[in-house]
């Protein structure tokens, strides 16, 4: 799932010059027209003023508003809650661990 803020955000990012050694210009383009095309847009119904970063609290907001299930992240702020509102919060190979059987 994805919100307007978080593609907003993602484009800014993938934008900068030191992506450009790794990824050309039109992939991450084409990357940012996967997601908005597979992704499911969810509309945003909280502000939340919960950790130091406003980008990081889009993330919080979109899984709220979104009921989901985890957040997958390798940011220290987010990753410092364990759990918010319910949703745990863990890093990818914490998730992949936790998902094999």
């Amino acid at each position: 799932m994805v919100s307007t803020a978080l593609l907003r955000e993602l484009q800014t990012v993938l934008g900068r010059a030191k992506f450009e050694a790794y990824v050309a210009p039109s992939e991450r383009s084409q990357f940012i027209m996967a997601l908005t095309r597979e992704a499911t847009l969810v509309t945003v119904t909280v502000e939340l003023q919960v950790v130091r970063d406003p980008k990081d609290n889009i993330i919080l907001e979109l899984a709220v508003s979104g009921a989901a299930t985890a957040i997958i992240s390798g940011d220290a702020d987010l990753l410092a809650l364990h759990v918010y509102d319910s949703i745990p919060i863990q890093t990818p190979a914490e998730f992949l661990r936790r998902a094999q059987p």
